[in-house]
């Protein structure tokens, strides 16, 4: 919601291969990333799947991950800390309370909180460019590749608020949160649940559809 992840997990290298991995794994030809023309630095990034099975496999995913990360000894992994992730994991034999906490989050309630959807594309922006229009043009070289393909809708998921006291409860403490309507304006709302990874706060984990 705007804010680093660092407060609920510790380690970016493993959120990073927990959220791309799979799409890595199954659909490397739907990941775009965008790069400032003349010096290259990399401003953000899009990944896709139109796979209608991608949800089920990603679920996969991060539950296999989990397992095996659970699964290694104290001791074998102060030993041996790229065993399993290679390069991406040199910290793994510090991994706090607040990251196993998530882990154990992601593997036995998370697939439960997030609607099932159709295709989808996660995207990220770095914050200091946010608002110069690159999460657009990422978005609408993905509807192209859909277009191409001649697909008919697509859908974004999304955190939303649903409630006003909640909203200004989350704002003042520096979270960037949204109403329902701030989608509704341009999307359908396909699906929605709660999450309580936020408790006490109510928030919703919101799939929006809008028509090619």
């Amino acid at each position: 919601m705007g804010r680093s992840i660092s407060e609920v997990f510790s380690y970016d290298s493993l959120w990073a291969d927990l959220v791309i991995g799979p799409y890595e794994k199954f659909a490397s030809e739907h990941i775009w990333v965008a790069e400032e023309a003349d010096s290259a630095e990399i401003l953000g990034y899009l990944t896709a799947s139109l796979d209608p099975d991608f949800y089920a496999q990603q679920t996969r995913y991060l539950e296999e991950t989990v397992e095996r990360l659970q699964r290694q000894n104290w001791s074998d992994l102060v030993s041996h800390p790229l065993r399993l992730w290679g390069n991406a994991l040199s910290l793994i034999a510090g991994l706090d309370r607040r990251t196993l906490e998530f882990l154990h989050y992601l593997r036995s309630e998370a697939k439960n909180e997030i609607p099932q959807r159709p295709a989808t594309p996660h995207f990220n922006v770095f914050t200091q460019i946010d608002g110069c229009g690159v999460a657009h043009q990422l978005i609408a070289t993905f509807i192209a590749e859909l277009r191409r393909r001649r697909a008919k809708s697509y859908h974004i998921t999304a955190l939303f608020i649903p409630e006003k006291r909640e909203r200004e409860t989350l704002t003042a403490k520096g979270f960037r949160v949204r109403p329902l309507e701030f989608f509704t304006t341009s999307y359908q709302l396909y699906d929605a649940l709660e999450t309580r990874i936020f408790l006490p706060h109510k928030v919703m984990i919101g799939v929006f559809e809008r028509n090619l």
